[in-house]
């Protein structure tokens, strides 16, 4: 037998999820949310280290879209990683020259 909760339940679990969670971007929404301005992109740079320069751009991002910062684990962000990953990878710049000089 479950016991019910004295608690006033507002939200359904589908709604905390959605207000809670880490947002879920489709491919639109990620272009949107996670395309930084010159300063945003100087402040992650400023921070040590190519895992901390993309923690701070998706806390960015991920705050623009729900005006609340996360934990997560990597995983759980694999795709927004990616797209903000590759382009701070260093030997990705060197491709890039070696593209425009060809």
């Amino acid at each position: 037998m479950t016991a019910k909760s004295e608690r006033l339940t507002v939200l359904s679990d589908a709604e905390q999820e959605a207000l809670y969670s880490l947002p879920d971007f489709d491919d639109a929404q990620r272009l949107e949310y996670l395309a930084f301005t010159e300063a945003e992109q100087a402040l992650a740079s400023s921070r040590p280290g190519l895992h901390a320069q993309v923690y701070c751009l998706l806390q960015i991002g991920y705050f623009r879209a729900k005006h609340a910062f996360f934990h997560f684990n990597w995983n759980d962000v694999e795709d927004d990683f990616c797209l903000r990953a590759e382009p701070l990878l260093p030997w990705r710049s060197n491709r890039a020259q070696a593209d425009h000089q060809a």
